[in-house]
């Protein structure tokens, strides 16, 4: 029998990203370079590696360049976290500040009431 596969949204490979990710609500604050060995990414969130363990629920500030220097800065919430060969392997899901980001604002809430 095959296997449901639980991603409902068509995901893009993100070696070619640059990423720095911080904590906002640790108080050192300092940024960690993501390592982009199988980052991933659609239009709600990214999954990266990094050897910084950021707790699920963890609110975070994303610094994202593309190889033509594109920047973005973004915020989100760690929604899920594996132990992985180069440290860890966070799911990032994006704040897009939207009255209706539905998604955001669930996992926000579970991740409060876990943490």
């Amino acid at each position: 029998m095959e296997s449901e596969n639980r991603r409902h949204f068509e995901r893009y490979p993100a070696g070619h990203l640059k990423v720095l990710i911080k904590s906002i609500r640790a108080e050192d604050g300092s940024w960690v370079k993501g390592f982009l060995n199988s980052v991933d990414f659609n239009r709600y969130g990214i999954g990266l590696e990094t050897e910084h363990c950021f707790p699920i629920g963890d609110h975070v500030a994303l610094v994202i360049r593309t190889d033509d220097s594109t920047l973005t800065e973004i915020s989100g919430i760690v929604c899920n976290r594996n132990k992985c060969d180069e440290g860890y392997r966070c799911g990032v899901r994006f704040n897009l500040g939207t009255t209706d980001d539905d998604l955001y604002l669930i996992e926000e809430r579970a991740a409060a009431i876990v943490h």
